[in-house]
C-alpha cells in the first residue's frame, strides 16, 4: 500500500498491523479513506488520533472500530428499520393482540383438558422441543451425532420444553408484554423510504459507533465519511447533530450496548 505524504505515521502502522490478519471489506474501506481528498481523510485522521478509546475488544485499535463502524453502517437495513414509526406500532399491536389472544383461547380450553390437548399436540410438541434442543450447544452437536437419547442433560432439557409447551400461555403473555415495550422504544427512521434513508442510516450507525468507542459523536468525521461514501453534498457537523443526535443514534445502538450510560447528545 502507497501512503499519501500527508498520511500520519501512527494511521500507516496500524493499516500494515492488520492488514495482514484483516478481511478484505476491512482493507477495501480502510483505503478507501486513505485515498480519500486530504480534505476528507485528514478530518477522520486528526480527530481519531485525539480520541482515547473508551471500550476495547481484546487488541482492537482505531482504524478497525473505524473501518467496522463503517461496515455496520453500509450493510443493508433489516428489521424495524425498514419500518416508519407508524408501521411498527401498527406490526407490535398486532402481534401484542395475536399473543394476548393466544394465551386467552388456551387458557380458555381449561386445566382438565390440557391433558387431552397435550395428548393430540404431543407428537408436534415432541419435535418442536427436539428441534429446538438441534439449534443450541451442546446438544447441537450431540443432535448431529444422534446421542441426545442417550444423554440424560438432553433428557432433562426435553421435559423441561416439553412443559413450556404445556404452558405455552404463559409464553403468549411474554410475547404480548415485549410486544408492548418494543411499541414503545423509537423507530430507526422516521421515513424509511426516502432516498436518502441509507445515506442518513449511515450517519446514525457510525455516530453511535463513536460514541461508543469514543465517547462522542465525532461530527466533522463522521460528515467527512459519509462524503466519501455518499459523495458531495452540504453536511456539516451542524446539520449531523441535528438529524443524528445521540438520542436518534440510541434507535440504531446493539442490544448489548443498550444498557450503556449515555453521553451528552451534541
Amino acid at each position: 500500500m502507497r501512503f499519501s505524504a500527508r498520511t500520519p505515521k501512527w494511521v500507516k502502522d496500524e493499516f500494515e498491523a492488520i492488514s495482514a490478519e484483516s478481511s478484505s471489506d476491512i482493507q477495501e474501506i480502510l483505503r478507501k479513506v486513505l485515498d480519500a481528498p486530504s480534505d476528507l481523510s485528514g478530518p477522520v485522521w486528526r480527530g481519531l488520533e485525539k480520541r482515547a478509546m473508551q471500550h476495547r475488544l481484546g487488541s482492537l485499535g482505531k482504524l478497525d472500530v473505524l473501518a467496522n463502524s463503517v461496515r455496520k453502517g453500509l450493510r443493508p437495513r433489516v428489521g424495524d428499520a425498514l419500518l416508519s414509526p407508524k408501521e411498527k406500532l401498527a406490526k407490535a399491536n398486532r402481534l401484542a393482540r395475536a399473543a394476548k389472544e393466544f394465551a386467552e383461547a388456551w387458557r380458555d380450553i381449561g386445566p382438565l383438558t390440557h391433558g387431552q390437548v397435550a395428548i393430540t399436540l404431543g407428537g408436534r410438541v415432541g419435535m418442536a422441543a427436539s428441534e429446538m434442543l438441534g439449534l443450541i450447544e451442546p446438544y447441537a452437536s450431540r443432535w448431529r451425532e444422534r446421542k441426545l437419547g442417550d444423554d440424560t442433560v438432553c433428557a432433562s432439557e426435553r421435559v423441561l420444553l416439553d412443559e413450556a409447551f404445556r404452558r405455552i400461555d404463559v409464553v403468549a403473555d411474554a410475547v404480548a408484554e415485549g410486544a408492548k415495550v418494543w411499541a414503545r422504544t423509537k423507530a430507526p427512521l422516521d421515513k424509511p423510504n426516502h432516498q436518502n434513508a441509507d445515506r442518513l442510516w449511515f450517519i446514525r450507525v457510525v455516530t453511535e459507533s463513536f460514541v461508543y468507542h469514543f465517547a462522542s459523536p465525532m461530527r466533522e468525521e463522521v460528515a467527512a465519511l459519509t462524503k466519501i461514501w455518499f459523495g458531495d453534498s452540504k453536511l456539516t457537523a451542524n446539520t449531523l447533530s441535528e438529524i443524528a443526535s445521540v438520542e436518534d443514534a440510541e434507535a440504531v445502538r446493539w442490544p448489548s450496548r443498550l444498557s450503556q450510560k449515555r453521553p451528552p447528545s451534541k
